[in-house]
């Protein structure tokens, strides 16, 4: 089967002045380590439009087969979100900067190949940075990896720990109200468990980001390989030594601002089954109530969710 999306996420609360600062550092600080020699290739090429997406770009300045951009997009009251694109060099980030003073809707970066005919085939690098007015204080910081890329299945699970460090780093800093690595279910960054509510039981409050970040240090968004619970809610789950002794995780970490870091397997991979079951029994009593319903029938490719299909208001405590 093909690779599908996975979703590496923080949601972070900080001052609205903050807000481009915080998303610059996202966005170049990650691709500065992750990307660092596409970076360089890049640095010295002018902040022009690069060329439309349907359109060859091998004649227009970038790099043997490579290409870079930076995007911001602006929502528009009696249109469509208006977006603009850079190039992701040097020139192109000074523009980013000044783009970032006046925040926008959303702001993307993307790394990656250009075929010999000089399309774009296909990217190594996308970070995104979403900020919606349902949700004011906050940012989305997003990276999406290929899940056959993160696996490395020649070389094992190495990138997925560098992912973890970039991951720590930033939620060691900005103390998250949420994060995890997990499938991305939509562009929008739904949880596996927001996707699986069902519009005919429940309103968008409970199952779309744009609502649920705002309350995410009152409710778990979900749960995955990674979830990050914020300082508010890590009582709820037994506290950090209660954690640690229900034996559901390979990491238990406390960030510094209080939130509790928890990987549930040292691989990727081993992400299933009975692991899913006991990481949603620790953590019930601070995901958001509400009743998740299994896909009826996949399609080839996709992946089922890894998730417990009960409401977690009616999981006995622990104890």
């Amino acid at each position: 089967m093909a690779g599908l999306p996975l979703d590496l996420q923080l949601n972070v609360d900080v001052p609205a002045g903050n807000f481009a600062d915080v998303a610059f550092d996202w966005l170049d600080g990650v691709s500065q380590r992750l990307a660092a020699e596409h970076r360089k290739e890049l640095a010295s090429l002018p902040a022009r439009v690069a060329a439309n997406k349907a359109d060859p770009h091998g004649s227009l300045g970038e790099t043997a087969l490579l290409y870079g951009t930076v995007e911001v997009s602006r929502e528009r009251v009696d249109a469509p979100a208006k977006a603009t694109e850079r190039i992701c060099s040097d020139a192109g980030l000074r523009w980013l900067k000044e783009e970032l003073q006046d925040f926008p809707s959303s702001v993307d970066l993307e790394i990656g190949q250009l075929d010999e005919a000089g399309f774009r085939s296909g990217w190594s690098l996308f970070l995104t940075v979403r900020r919606a007015a349902q949700s004011p204080n906050w940012l989305r910081l997003h990276a999406v990896v290929d899940e056959d890329r993160f696996n490395d299945r020649v070389a094992g699970p190495g990138l997925q720990r560098e992912w973890l460090d970039v991951m720590w780093s930033y939620a060691d800093r900005l103390d998250p109200g949420f994060g995890q690595v997990a499938y991305a279910y939509s562009t929008s960054g739904q949880t596996a468990l927001e996707d699986r509510l069902r519009p005919q039981e429940y309103e968008r409050e409970y199952r779309e980001p744009e609502y649920t970040v705002n309350e995410c240090r009152k409710f778990l968004r979900g749960y995955s390989w990674l979830t990050i619970v914020p300082k508010e809610l890590v009582s709820k789950v037994g506290g950090l030594d209660g954690l640690r002794q229900s034996k559901a995780f390979e990491e238990v970490e406390e960030l510094s601002g209080g939130g509790v870091w928890l990987l549930a397997t040292a691989d990727y991979r081993d992400y299933a089954g009975p692991v899913v079951e006991e990481v949603f029994r620790v953590l019930a009593p601070a995901l958001r109530p509400g009743t998740p319903r299994p896909v009826v029938r996949y399609y080839p490719g996709e992946r089922p969710h890894p998730l417990v299909f009960e409401d977690a208001a009616s999981v006995a405590p622990r104890g």
